[in-house]
């Protein structure tokens, strides 16, 4: 019964739920699926993957067939029309969902609430969010004594 309440209609590929569902887990506000983008005089530009309207960031997950020359054009031509539009573009592959260690937040939830965030978002008061490595204090390495150190 919880999965059902997860599902949304329109979603491309599992891929695509996979990254919502991350984004959600880690804090962000959920995005729209497949909402069709605008340029000023109406005319429609794309429709991508996920999007964030009112901070204008949309959200591309890029699987294995958008490596082949013909799509990577498609692509390009896709977000270039989109960044002309004044939207901010994340593209995104398997890579970026991955956790490298423990505790590490994958990248595709840095980027995107990066964007957010660059276009004026605001986690919510006591929005628990986890921390990226490097983007805090860091702890004191340990130091081992031997017998070089004299002690």
């Amino acid at each position: 019964m919880r999965a059902r309440t997860l599902v949304r209609a329109g979603t491309d590929s599992p891929k695509e739920t996979e990254l919502r569902l991350l984004l959600i887990r880690h804090g962000l506000p959920e995005p729209g699926i497949n909402v069709p983008m605008f340029d000023e005089t109406g005319g429609w530009i794309q429709d991508p993957d996920m999007s964030y309207e009112r901070e204008k960031v949309a959200v591309q997950y890029d699987g294995s067939h958008h490596a082949s020359p013909a799509q990577r054009r498609s692509d390009i031509f896709r977000d270039e029309n989109a960044r002309d539009a004044g939207w901010r573009v994340v593209v995104l592959t398997q890579w970026d969902l991955n956790r490298f260690a423990p505790g590490m937040e994958p990248t595709a939830v840095t980027r995107v609430r990066a964007a957010l965030v660059d276009r004026g978002w605001r986690p919510s008061p006591g929005a628990k969010q986890r921390q990226h490595p490097g983007s805090g204090p860091r702890p004191a390495p340990n130091r081992r004594r031997s017998d070089a150190d004299g002690r």
